[in-house]
C-alpha cells in the first residue's frame, strides 16, 4: 500500500510539473514556447488546428539510497560475538526520453500568429 501511494504521489507531482509548464503558454503566441525551448520536434494540422510538439523533461534520475543494518550479539564466555547484515535499497538510475507535449493552436489573422488554445501530455510516471 505504501508503494502504491508513493507511485500515485510521484505521478501527481510530475503531471503537475508538465501542467504548470504548459499553462503559462495558453492564450499566447506559440513562438514564446520556441523562444524558451527551441524549435518544436513536430508540427501538423489536426481538426482545424495546428499542433506543435516539444519534448518535456527527460534525462537520468537516481533514486534515493538507504542502508539498514541489523545485528545481534551472542555471549561467548566472557566475550561476545557480533554479527550483522546490511541491506541497501535504492540508488538505481532511471533514464527517460521525456514526454511529448502537444500544444493545440488557432491562427489569429489580425495578429498574424498561432495562439495556444490548450495543450496535452501523456500520463506517465517519469517525464
Amino acid at each position: 500500500m505504501k508503494l502504491s501511494f508513493i507511485i500515485c504521489l510521484l505521478a501527481l507531482l510530475i503531471s503537475s510539473c508538465a501542467s504548470s509548464f504548459g499553462n503559462k503558454y495558453v492564450g499566447g503566441d506559440v513562438k514564446l514556447i520556441e523562444i524558451d525551448n527551441g524549435p518544436p520536434i513536430n508540427v501538423f494540422d489536426y481538426q482545424g488546428q495546428r499542433v506543435f510538439q516539444w519534448i518535456y523533461g527527460g534525462g537520468t534520475f537516481t533514486t534515493p539510497q538507504s542502508t539498514s543494518v541489523y545485528g545481534s550479539a551472542s555471549q561467548v564466555g566472557n566475550g561476545a560475538i557480533y554479527s550483522s547484515t546490511a541491506i541497501t535499497t535504492g540508488g538505481n538510475s532511471i533514464t527517460t526520453d521525456g514526454c511529448v507535449l502537444s500544444f493545440f493552436t488557432d491562427y489569429d489573422e489580425e495578429r498574424d500568429m498561432w495562439i495556444v488554445e490548450r495543450f496535452s501530455f501523456p500520463f506517465e510516471i517519469v517525464c
